[in-house]
């Protein structure tokens, strides 16, 4: 009986220790990562920019979008340079696709296909998947990702993003005319004061050809001065 109740005593005292925290599927990791939480405020940031880029056009860019201005009128360069660098058509070519979308968690949709765990890096959990192409992607676009390799690291312990990596394995004709014989993307993510984490900085690098004419450009653009405004309108 003493023997019995002994086991009881164990047991009874194994239970009341705290729960050892269960380690997510990488799938549900991930599309954690990538959904925006309903907790999370809507909230529109002004923002500087900077873009530096080299390879068969370098320059520099900088400048600031401001949601709070009226459209036509939310982008402001303050630096052009380059060879070919014009700032009214830069100007012009930014404020047509300026939407104010420089959130981590939309880059890519989900995961197309099956999500593999990597282990823990640097305090980070770290998965590998296929990206899947958010709506405002464009069919080449599409197409290519369904080529890449794409590496996300998570805090487990927030469900945040932390970076992403994305490079495509082998080259890959997505047209007849058209060839991408590297691509390589990285991308730091902050977190900004409403909780979500946006793209601080990207770099990409790519090189291929397209008509018959061989491209190459390496890229970094980062996002600094984060303030939150009204948007217009």
């Amino acid at each position: 009986m003493r023997r019995i109740l002994t086991c009881f005593a164990v047991a009874a005292a194994a239970m009341a220790l705290p729960a050892v925290a269960q380690t997510a599927p990488p799938a549900d990791l991930l599309a954690r990562a990538l959904r925006i939480s309903p907790a999370v405020p809507a909230a529109a940031y002004a923002y500087d920019f900077h873009m530096q880029n080299s390879g068969d056009e370098t320059g520099t860019v900088k400048g600031k979008f401001d949601p709070s201005r009226p459209e036509g009128d939310r982008v402001t360069i303050y630096e052009a340079k380059g060879e070919k660098a014009d700032a009214m058509k830069i100007d012009k070519r930014m404020e047509k696709n300026a939407d104010g979308d420089i959130w981590c968690d939309s880059v890519f949709a989900g995961a197309d296909g099956p999500v593999s765990d990597l282990g823990v890096q640097n305090g980070l959990r770290v998965v590998r998947f296929t990206p899947l192409p958010n709506e405002r992607s464009g069919g080449m676009e599409r197409k290519v990702m369904k080529k890449v390799v794409a590496i996300a690291r998570v805090d487990e312990a927030t469900g945040l993003l932390k970076s992403m990596s994305v490079t495509l394995p082998q080259p890959y004709k997505p047209e007849i005319f058209a060839k991408l014989e590297r691509l390589n993307m990285e991308i730091t993510c902050a977190t900004a004061a409403n909780g979500r984490p946006y793209v601080s900085r990207m770099e990409t690098d790519m090189a291929g050809s397209a008509f018959g004419k061989t491209f190459s450009a390496v890229s970094t653009q980062t996002i600094t001065n984060l303030q939150q405004v009204k948007r217009a309108g």
